[in-house]
């Protein structure tokens, strides 16, 4: 008995016979790429640079501040004399002067270019933060008409900084 091909008895279009040509070729060039340039294993994948490993070192640092700054205005919400408290003061100078030296941190780093719109958001997101902070604490060290003004921009602020951190996660930090 002599063996007979399959693709003789198969009889395809000229449409068919286009596409199957092209598959065919897609999955023989992948192939070829992946003898050339070999998948990165996680081992395999570069170290991160010195830039990226700055910034999460500083934004670890960010939030662990803005964390600190929420309790300190937490605890002043629950009990609105604790801002007469020299204590409280001094714990919200702390995380004002903190937020501030972060963001001036995040300003000597230099950014390569592909990481320069994601650096652009940080540093909005820094400033907006520091400059809350400076102005609450102006806030609560003034009487009246300015403890009034200062703290509604140190709050608008803070809650800019807020939205602008959440834009900067979607881009990736």
């Amino acid at each position: 008995m002599r063996p007979t091909l399959i693709l003789r008895s198969v009889h395809l279009s000229t449409f068919q016979t286009a596409l199957a040509s092209i598959v065919l070729a897609t999955l023989v060039a992948a192939l070829a790429l992946s003898q050339i340039v070999p998948p990165l294993l996680p081992w395999q994948r570069p170290a991160p640079s010195g830039y990226s490993q700055q910034v999460d070192s500083l934004l670890k640092r960010y939030d662990t501040s803005v964390s600190q700054l929420n309790t300190l205005l937490d605890q002043r919400d629950a009990n609105p004399a604790l801002s007469e408290s020299a204590t409280w003061r001094q714990s919200l100078a702390n995380v004002d002067h903190d937020l501030t030296a972060e963001y001036n941190a995040l300003r000597t780093l230099n950014a390569p270019p592909a990481d320069r719109p994601s650096h652009t958001c940080l540093d909005n997101t820094f400033r907006l933060t520091a400059e809350g902070a400076s102005l609450l604490r102006q806030g609560f060290l003034t009487d009246g008409h300015g403890a009034y003004y200062f703290g509604s921009h140190g709050n608008w602020d803070l809650n800019l900084a807020s939205v602008q951190r959440r834009q900067c996660q979607v881009s990736g930090n």
